[in-house]
């Protein structure tokens, strides 16, 4: 494990946001924290919920909180963060929020070791785009994006920058994720071709061209990280603040979503202020 933990909520928060109670993403998905899914009650019921004085909430509220979304996603998936704060029952301390963050990020990078054994010796960089990828498509990427999964397999971090892209239509969130996932795969071009120790992250300023013949691929990765900060603001302006909605967890459409369990059918009242 290299740098990245460390660095993944100051990359990550600024496209999911970080929110202590269950919410809709864009997709009407169920989630919570820095873009985690929770879209099936046992998911949810697993986590460390507390109620507004403290106190930890029991089952019951629980399941009250994740059916009034379930139950009635679409509106709640426009509603902005506000809403949320106060209709919900229960939340997450904020080191419920970064343990949730931190164990989910473990359980990617198992998966990652056994596709690609190599993995703890890849540029941090890289580590850092993957993880990314992750977080927005599942851990199981490489199956649908089988050339940037080629392209890891080589180690063709240029290769990456090209085929990294996740489908942007109906989910603006991912575009500035994509902008900084190719900045990312950029930055690990430029630490392969120096030579440069592959433990240091050098996100989010550019690494070190190495050599006056790197020029080329540094200008890129300048650019990329201009194009990348851009697309992040205009997100932040126009998406995040207005509306808090998970962009990560609304991409999991190439994965099976378990079925919910046949005694969850008590469906929660429209919420109140619907009418």
């Amino acid at each position: 494990m290299h740098a990245t933990y460390e660095q993944y909520h100051a990359f990550s928060a600024p496209l999911e946001g970080r929110v202590p109670t269950m919410y809709c993403d864009i997709l009407g998905l169920i989630t919570t924290g820095v873009g985690n899914l929770i879209n099936t009650l046992p998911q949810a019921l697993a986590l460390p919920w507390l109620l507004a004085d403290g106190s930890h909430a029991d089952q019951a509220d629980v399941a009250a909180d994740w059916h009034k979304l379930h139950d009635n996603a679409a509106y709640y998936a426009k509603r902005a963060w506000m809403v949320y704060a106060k209709t919900m029952l229960c939340h997450l301390s904020e080191e419920g929020i970064d343990a949730l963050v931190q164990r989910t990020l473990a359980a990617n990078e198992a998966i990652f070791r056994k596709r690609w054994p190599k993995y703890d010796t890849f540029p941090a960089d890289a580590q850092l785009a993957m993880m990314s990828m992750a977080w927005a498509v599942g851990p199981a990427f490489y199956v649908k994006f089988s050339n940037l999964a080629g392209c890891i397999d080589r180690e063709d971090w240029e290769g990456c920058v090209a085929s990294c892209k996740i489908r942007e239509e109906g989910n603006p969130g991912v575009v500035p994720r994509n902008a900084k996932n190719r900045f990312c795969f950029h930055n690990a071009a430029l630490v392969k071709a120096a030579g440069s120790d592959v433990t240091i992250l050098h996100w989010p300023e550019v690494a070190s061209a190495g050599a006056p013949a790197r020029a080329e691929q540094s200008a890129a990765a300048e650019a990329a990280k201009a194009d990348a900060e851009l697309k992040l603001a205009a997100w932040q302006a126009l998406e995040l603040s207005p509306i808090v909605q998970g962009s990560g967890a609304a991409m999991r459409e190439h994965e099976s979503i378990e079925e919910l369990e046949s005694s969850d059918t008590d469906p929660a009242p429209p919420p109140e202020s619907a009418a």
